[in-house]
């Protein structure tokens, strides 16, 4: 039997919408309408009658708007999915119906219904595009700052006569109660900690500042405005024992400190954070011209992102990390979950039209990677962290793993082709403190702004309880999404030790 009758008309309403047009056969019609009635006869028990020998015409009256909604349900689910394999649409999102003929038994059944699908993109305006991006390159306090960050950690802690003070490591017995309340004191034993680290109530950190070992204090204490653990302005009882503190020494940056790291000399040493400041200066140099050739992409041309593959990232996100908490708390987070739905469906939007961008100029470009790129690649990755290059090996032993890798290495090349088609000026080169402390100084503007987001966003949730919302009706049935993963390359910069 035939599900279709004649062809599929597809009919584009922009980059990621496709309106499908087709009909239902008469006699398939017929047979969806004989297979409900058949299976609700089944199940009906009517006086003079043995169950499923009812007459038809009898269920059909009785049960008539039931089964043409059991029919249409029918006749959609084995449809429509079938019209979308023969007009070669690759769907990104269930079907939403838009218009159907009315449901007749001896009729063809006319359909109409809107689907999602990726983008297919022809992108313009990178050629010859004047662009301009800072370049990096390691001076020698970078080089000083790597060495020094290794010789700090592998600092030891020893035992002072001096005052305690913070930054040091003290080793205490103590206690603390309020006066007057009738909570167990807070107290500990052989309890060591850093000062200011803030795991100390503030009142006993205070006491302990300027004190020695094997000082005992005993004093009565205001509690602060700010205090954590007792009533702000109450007064507490503190008795500390003051066992050991400890200050942090750090080795010496000499050939002792490098053998112990590998090396047979300081210069050797120096040499290896060099070579490997070097190199990152030129990793980051080149994304940072990649990034902004991509951006200017981006702006140049208009790519519309397919509103079912953002919310299914979104909904995949939000249960990995809440969907095992109780349905109550899961209410009590209502709000704030709102608010993480909005970033993360920003976030994913931004990267899936990065993603799609450049996944279009590869395709345009016939950029392939084969299984010996791959194998190169991986051998690179070991050669550049030997101290990995097991763990490295098991990252990349099965199909799919090669398989994302393969994929960024693509995304990698498309990249460096548009750097290849610009025209650059390059600023003069910043040392890689500068280039971390604008990163830093970056994501700090970006954390401020989503707080402000969702401070705004809190203002408005108290206006929001009551509003309903109207849902289409969507015959919402499971098929293979051909989905995009989202275009996260951030590149791990190595430890220079």
């Amino acid at each position: 039997m035939e599900y279709l009758a004649g062809s599929v008309e597809v009919e584009t309403l922009g980059q990621i919408r496709r309106r499908l047009r087709y009909a239902v056969p008469a006699e398939h019609v017929g047979a969806a309408f004989g297979a409900v009635i058949t299976r609700i006869n089944a199940k009906t028990r009517l006086p003079g009658f043995r169950p499923g020998k009812a007459p038809a015409a009898m269920i059909e009256r009785m049960y008539g708007s039931d089964i043409r909604r059991q029919v249409l349900d029918k006749v959609l689910k084995d449809t429509v999915f079938k019209a979308l394999e023969k007009a070669a649409v690759r769907a990104v999102s269930s079907p939403e119906v838009e218009e159907l003929s009315e449901l007749k038994r001896d009729a063809d059944l006319h359909v109409t219904v809107q689907i999602e699908v990726m983008p297919e993109l022809e992108l313009t305006g990178y050629e010859g595009a004047a662009l301009s991006a800072d370049s990096v390159a390691a001076d020698a306090e970078d080089v000083a700052e790597a060495l020094n960050q290794k010789a700090k950690e592998r600092a030891e802690m020893a035992s002072i006569e001096g005052p305690a003070a913070e930054g040091h490591e003290v080793e205490i017995d103590f206690s603390a109660q309020q006066v007057g309340s009738d909570d167990a004191p807070t107290v500990g034993q052989k309890r060591v900690v850093a000062l200011g680290s803030g795991h100390l109530p503030e009142e006993i950190e205070a006491a302990i500042l300027g004190a020695k070992t094997g000082d005992h204090i005993e004093k009565t204490v205001t509690a602060g405005e700010t205090s954590r653990h007792f009533t702000p302005g109450a007064e507490v009882q503190l008795t500390i024992t003051l066992h050991d503190v400890k200050h942090s020494v750090v080795p010496a940056l000499d050939d002792e400190l490098a053998k112990d790291l590998g090396f047979d000399s300081l210069d050797a040493w120096k040499t290896s954070v060099t070579k490997k400041l070097h190199d990152e200066s030129i990793e980051r140099s080149r994304d940072l011209q990649r990034r902004a050739a991509v951006e200017h992409l981006l702006g140049a041309n208009t790519i519309e992102v397919p509103r079912a593959v953002v919310e299914r990232y979104v909904d995949n996100q939000v249960y990995s990390a809440f969907g095992n908490l109780p349905e109550e708390t899961r209410r009590m987070l209502g709000g704030y979950l709102q608010s993480l739905r909005g970033k993360l469906a920003k976030d994913a939007e931004t990267a899936l039209r990065r993603s799609l961008a450049v996944e279009s100029v590869a395709k345009g470009q016939d950029i392939v990677i084969d299984d010996d790129a791959v194998e190169a690649e991986i051998e690179r990755l070991k050669a550049q962290s030997p101290e990995r290059a097991d763990a490295i090996a098991r990252q990349y032993t099965g199909e799919d793993e090669k398989g994302t890798l393969k994929v960024r290495l693509q995304h990698d090349k498309a990249m460096d082709y548009l750097v290849s088609q610009a025209a650059w000026t390059i600023g003069e080169p910043k040392s890689l403190r500068a280039v971390r402390a604008d990163e830093v100084a970056k994501q700090a503007s970006v954390d401020a702004e989503e707080m402000d987001d969702h401070d705004h966003d809190h203002d408005h949730d108290h206006h929001d309880h009551h509003d309903h919302h109207d849902h289409d009706h969507e015959h919402g049935h499971d098929h293979d999404h051909h989905g995009h993963d989202h275009d996260h390359h951030d590149h791990d910069h190595h430890d220079h030790g």
